[in-house]
């Protein structure tokens, strides 16, 4: 089980951090963002997996968060998420998540790096304001 420290990003207006140590589970994993994605003053979220992992994780399980914050996200648009994974293997594991909210339409757009720093430049040149984004910016969704 992980320990989740929640807070504002000190440099980027409207980014929540969830700073993650030791093994995420997906019922951790679901309830943070039911509870986090419903609430309209979080718009953009950075989970940094520096210190964490989600290697527990099976696959339905990551499709049973994505369809879980479905719901919330009908009426947000211009949200952003990045996902920081140091770790190869939570990397991929990253990817593949990215992947089926691709697949699933889900209107976040998703950014998984490697390090802190690139989630950070990646958010300041993203986030922007809640909007409805053009076809194109959602189907943006990039990894490094």
């Amino acid at each position: 089980m992980a320990d989740i420290h929640i807070f504002s990003h000190p440099h980027i207006p409207d980014v929540m951090i969830f700073d993650i140590t030791g093994d995420l589970t997906a019922d951790q994993f679901l309830s943070t963002k039911v509870k986090h994605y419903g609430n309209p003053n979080v718009v953009h979220c950075l989970w940094d997996f520096t210190k964490g992992s989600i290697h527990h994780i099976s696959t339905h399980e990551f499709k049973l968060v994505l369809s879980s914050i479905m719901p919330t996200q009908r009426n947000r648009h211009g949200v952003c998420t990045a996902m920081v994974f140091p770790v190869i293997s939570d990397f991929g594991l990253g990817r593949m998540y990215l992947s089926f909210a691709q697949v699933m339409d889900i209107r976040i757009t998703y950014y998984i790096c490697r390090a802190r720093e690139e989630a950070d430049i990646w958010l300041r040149a993203t986030h922007k304001p809640t909007s409805e984004p053009s076809e194109n910016q959602r189907l943006r969704q990039k990894s490094c």
